[in-house]
C-alpha cells in the first residue's frame, strides 16, 4: 500500500522531523545501492497491545509535499509467547518483504492502528517506534520511540489539596509536582510617619513655578483581604492615600513615604512547585502522557471494590519489581500534553487548592465504589505503584480511558500511611525509560 499525502500536513511535518532528527543518509557510497530487501523485526520488551489495537510497519519516502507512506503491513505481537500473527490470529514468522529498493526510502517505523481501522488506507500518525533508513553494514537498524525521555525527572505527593477540610480524606488525592510549606512574612500598615520629595533632576535654563506633590490625605482600611498562594488571609489593616500633584516636564520627582508598619505576621502556605522535568514534547507523534495508580485490589478493607480494570502490562517480564503486579487495578489520573500545567479532566476535584499541575483528588462526585480508595494504605509489603507513561492521543485514535497503555518511563511505589510523616513527603520518581521497547531490524537483500 503506497500512499501519498500530499494534504496530510501534519504527518509530513512529523515525516520531515523525523528526518531530520536521525540525520541525513549517505547513500551514495555503499556496495548494493539499487538491492531490494526482505526485513525481520526482532522485538525487544515489545508489549502486547489491547485487542482494540494492532501494529502497522511502514517504509517512508520524505520529500516535502510529496513525502509517501508504504504500508508493509499489520501485525500483532504476542509477547508472553514470543510471536507475530496477524489480525486473524494467524502466526507468522515477523517477515516483510519492501517493495522498492531499500535504500530508496528514508525512514522506517511502526504505527499504532485501532482495530478495526475505520480508515485503513491512511496511518493513524500515532509513531510509536523509528529509524532511519540506511545501509545496515554501516550500524544496526534499531526502532525506538522517537522522543528521548531518559533525562525526565519527576515528583508526586499524596494528599487532598482540593479539599474544604485539610485533614479529611488526605489519602484519596495523588498530584505530580512537589509542594512544601513556605513561609511568608508580612505586614499591616497602621498609618503614614511621614512623606518627603527628593529632586530627580531640574532644568536650570529655564523658570517653572514649584511642583505640587505630595499625599493630600490618607485613611486606614480595615478588614483587607490577602491572596497567599491559593489561600485568601482576611481582617488585615491597609491605608488609602489621595495624592496630589501638578506636572512640570522640567523636573522629575521622587514621593518617599514612611509607613507605620509595626504589626508583622508570618503565614505558612503550601507552594505547589516541580513540575515534570525535560519532559518532551510528544504531540507531533501522535501522543500524550497520563499518570496512573496501580492499586492492589484486596477482598475486603481498604482498596476493595473499586472494581478498577486489570493494567495493561509492559513488555519487560519483570515489571512487578519496579512498576505493578499485572494482576492489580489501574486507575488513571487524567491525559495531559505538559507537565507544568493541569491535566485534561479532574471530575472529582473539590475548589479549595487546585494546583496547575496534573493529578486528582477522588472527594467530591466520586463514584460509591471509590468509598475504600486509599493511596496511602495502611500496609508495610508491595502494594501499590504511580506512573507516568503515554497514550494515543484521543483526536487520533479510539482508546480505553479506564485503562493504561502500556509505554511507562516513571514509576514508583506507593508509601506506607503507617508512618504519617513518610506518606506526607514529596517523593521522587525512577526513571526506567531503558525500558520502553524496541525493535531491531534484520535486512536481507535480493534482486
Amino acid at each position: 500500500m503506497r500512499i501519498s499525502f500530499r494534504h496530510l500536513a501534519i504527518l509530513l511535518a512529523v515525516g520531515s522531523t523525523l528526518l531530520l532528527a536521525f540525520g541525513c543518509a549517505q547513500k551514495d557510497d555503499i556496495v548494493q545501492p539499487k538491492l531490494k530487501a526482505s526485513i525481520t523485526l526482532e522485538p525487544k520488551q515489545l508489549p502486547t497491545l489491547d485487542t482494540l489495537y494492532t501494529y502497522e510497519l511502514w517504509v517512508v519516502k520524505v520529500d516535502g509535499a510529496e513525502s509517501t507512506y508504504t504500508s508493509l503491513g499489520k501485525f500483532v505481537w504476542d509477547n508472553y509467547w514470543y510471536r507475530f500473527m496477524d489480525t486473524s490470529g494467524n502466526v507468522t514468522n515477523g517477515q516483510f518483504e519492501v517493495p522498492e529498493p531499500w535504500l530508496d526510502y528514508d525512514l522506517i517505523m511502526v504505527t499504532v492502528e485501532n482495530r478495526p481501522d475505520p480508515h485503513p488506507q491512511t496511518p493513524s500518525g500515532t509513531i510509536m517506534l523509528v529509524d532511519q533508513v540506511v545501509d545496515p553494514v554501516t550500524r544496526p537498524i534499531s526502532l525506538k520511540f522517537p522522543a528521548d525521555l531518559f533525562l525526565t525527572t519527576g515528583y508526586y505527593f499524596t494528599a487532598t489539596p482540593t479539599e474544604k477540610d485539610t485533614l479529611a480524606d488526605e489519602e484519596k488525592g495523588l498530584w505530580i509536582c512537589s509542594r512544601a510549606l513556605t513561609p511568608r512574612t508580612y505586614q499591616d500598615t497602621l498609618g503614614i510617619i511621614r512623606d518627603s520629595l527628593a529632586i530627580t533632576e531640574q532644568d536650570t535654563t529655564k523658570k517653572f513655578e514649584p511642583d505640587i506633590i505630595d499625599i493630600d490625605s490618607w485613611v486606614r482600611q480595615d478588614n483587607i483581604m490577602v491572596v497567599i498562594g491559593y489561600d485568601t488571609i482576611r481582617n488585615h489593616t491597609r491605608v488609602q492615600a489621595t495624592y496630589r500633584d501638578t506636572i512640570d516636564t522640567n523636573n522629575g520627582y521622587v514621593l518617599y513615604v514612611v509607613y507605620d508598619t509595626t504589626v508583622t505576621s508570618t503565614i505558612y502556605y503550601f507552594n505547589y512547585t516541580g513540575p515534570l522535568e525535560n519532559l518532551p514534547d510528544i504531540k507531533p507523534y501522535g501522543w500524550r502522557y497520563n499518570a496512573w495508580a496501580f492499586l492492589e485490589q484486596p477482598s475486603s478493607g481498604t482498596n476493595s471494590g473499586l472494581e478498577l480494570k486489570k493494567m495493561a502490562p509492559i513488555g519487560y517480564e519483570g515489571q512487578e519489581r519496579f512498576i505493578a503486579d499485572t494482576t492489580w487495578g489501574v486507575l488513571p489520573l487524567g491525559g495531559f500534553f505538559r507537565g507544568d500545567s493541569a491535566d485534561i479532566s479532574n471530575p472529582y476535584n473539590d475548589n479549595r487548592e487546585v494546583p496547575q499541575f496534573p493529578g486528582s483528588d477522588f472527594i467530591v462526585n466520586a463514584p460509591p465504589r471509590f468509598a475504600n480508595l486509599n493511596f496511602r494504605r495502611p500496609v508495610s509489603h508491595f502494594w501499590g505503584s504511580v506512573a507516568i507513561g503515554m497514550e494515543p492521543d484521543p483526536t487520533k485514535l479510539r482508546i480505553d480511558t479506564t485503562r493504561n497503555f502500556p509505554l511507562i518511563f516513571l514509576a514508583d511505589s506507593l508509601r506506607s500511611g503507617l508512618n504519617t510523616r513518610e506518606a506526607k513527603r514529596v517523593h521522587t520518581f525512577h526513571n526506567w525509560s531503558q525500558m520502553l521497547p524496541w525493535i531491531d531490524i534484520r535486512v536481507q537483500f535480493h534482486e
